[in-house]
């Protein structure tokens, strides 16, 4: 989708700038803007709120900081993994959940039994643990501003050389055109 879609889509769901900066200040900038809407719309579209979006983006980011992974992967998974309450996806992040434990603590909350707990309650209750072990992982990370301040750097330099990537790619198509008449990247028309 074109970056002007994700915008509208965006902006269908009622939120603005704010909501949007909220989340990406939380992936630290380790996403482009395309990708923040474009995850953050999924994640309005399984019915998180921006609230709890830009925690999972803190949790997430966290989560890349201490294992070394993609921040866009992680996000990509702490929301998916949340929305479907899969147990296998969240795993991704270092997050254990025992739906039962999870279900019997928010039951309790409630006054209730576990089987007492509707769909929506089974949902919240799996979502207060996501947000409780990812308060975990957030804690256990030194994000100190030298940690930042290298990964940012490197995130950059590795943006940097994959534009490069493309643009050698399409310079070296037109030098082929140029030469030869004809275009590297296949027919035209």
């Amino acid at each position: 989708a074109s970056l002007m879609a994700l915008e509208r889509a965006y902006k269908a769901t009622g939120k603005g700038a704010k909501e949007l900066n909220a989340i990406m200040g939380a992936l630290g900038g380790d996403v482009s803007r395309r990708t923040a809407l474009s995850l953050s719309n999924m994640g309005h579209t399984f019915g998180f709120a921006s609230k709890e979006l830009t925690k999972f983006a803190q949790i997430a980011r966290a989560a890349a900081i201490k294992t070394g992974q993609d921040v866009e992967f992680l996000y990509n998974s702490i929301v998916t993994g949340t929305a479907r309450q899969s147990k296998q996806i969240l795993d991704n992040l270092g997050i254990l959940i025992n739906s039962k434990q999870s279900y019997d603590a928010y039951a309790k909350s409630l006054g209730k039994t576990a089987k007492q707990l509707t769909d929506v309650e089974k949902k919240q209750a799996f979502v207060n643990e996501v947000m409780k072990q990812g308060s975990k992982i957030i804690k256990d990370v030194p994000v100190d501003q030298m940690t930042q301040t290298f990964a940012s750097v490197e995130r950059m330099f590795e943006s940097i050389l994959s534009t490069l990537k493309k643009i050698a790619a399409v310079s070296l198509n037109y030098i082929i055109e140029a030469g030869t008449g004809k275009y590297a990247g296949g027919s035209q028309t």
